[in-house]
């Protein structure tokens, strides 16, 4: 009976955590200095961030952080920009043509965004529909999942070896 109440206590509060980590917002969750520990050492590359803006600045704060994270460990960041569909090295080659334009696709889709954090990567950097081992894009990948974040990889054509794309969507 002992063990069985001591169970329930455990579910409770692990339940009880999740529900406030789901309040927090991640740039909160992210915290300084955790993303780069589980990156540092590990190869590097280049990355673009895209941030879902209009939802308060909680995306803008989150990537502002992984921008950071990113850095310290050794990442060049060519930019950290709002989405827009208007840019067309945002917009994946895939909803370029004129037939999927005329859909009524929601902006987050047109980019890639599959999550509330998307790791766009180079085919080069693909293995098995995740990120390859020993490259940039599987560090980061893994990294994100390491500080908790259900990351989801999606592939651009366009990018180089060595290259991502991180779309940061709305806090789901």
């Amino acid at each position: 009976m002992a063990d069985a109440k001591t169970k329930q206590a455990e579910a409770e509060l692990a339940l009880s955590r999740r529900i406030m980590r789901q309040k927090q917002p991640r740039w909160a969750i992210l915290g300084v200095g955790a993303l780069e520990k589980l990156i540092k050492g590990k190869p590097t590359g280049v990355a673009a961030i895209v941030y879902a803006a209009g939802e308060g600045d909680e995306a803008f704060k989150f990537a502002q952080g992984i921008e950071g994270e990113l850095s310290v460990a050794g990442w060049r960041i060519t930019k950290t920009v709002p989405l827009s569909t208007d840019d067309p090295n945002q917009v994946l080659p895939q909803f370029s043509s004129e037939d999927m334009k005329k859909l009524n696709l929601p902006p987050f889709s047109k980019v890639g965004g599959l999550s509330d954090i998307t790791v766009i990567i180079s085919p080069a950097d693909l293995h098995e529909g995740f990120p390859r081992a020993g490259t940039a894009a599987h560090a980061l990948y893994f990294g994100l999942i390491g500080c908790g974040f259900e990351a989801l990889p999606n592939i651009d054509t366009r990018l180089p070896a060595g290259a991502v794309r991180v779309v940061i969507g709305p806090k789901q």
